[in-house]
């Protein structure tokens, strides 16, 4: 199992699982899923570092992470300009 896809699919199913439980506090009154939702290539960092390094020593895997956590970064970053574009015509800015 020491494959790209592995790492990649990991990857995903742990950002598709951040996703649900920030969605899910989300839905409550606290605003932490929101920022959980929007900020989750902040949220990435504290559970890819130690996957990584529990991963040191398969490259390929490593890589397959690494992967998913600069399109997911890149998508937030791309949803954060269409929203911020969206917002600045609202306010007429």
């Amino acid at each position: 199992m020491d494959t790209f896809l592995a790492g990649f699919f990991t990857t995903l199913f742990l950002n598709l699982l951040v996703m649900a439980i920030g969605y899910g506090i989300a839905l409550s009154p606290s605003a932490i899923g929101a920022v959980m939702l929007l900020g989750i290539g902040v949220f990435q960092v504290a559970y890819l570092i130690p996957l990584a390094w529990f991963n040191r020593r398969r490259p390929e895997f490593i890589k397959g992470m690494a992967t998913v956590a600069v399109i997911t970064c890149f998508l937030n970053g791309a949803c954060w300009l269409i929203g911020l574009a969206i917002l600045s015509q609202m306010t007429g800015g």
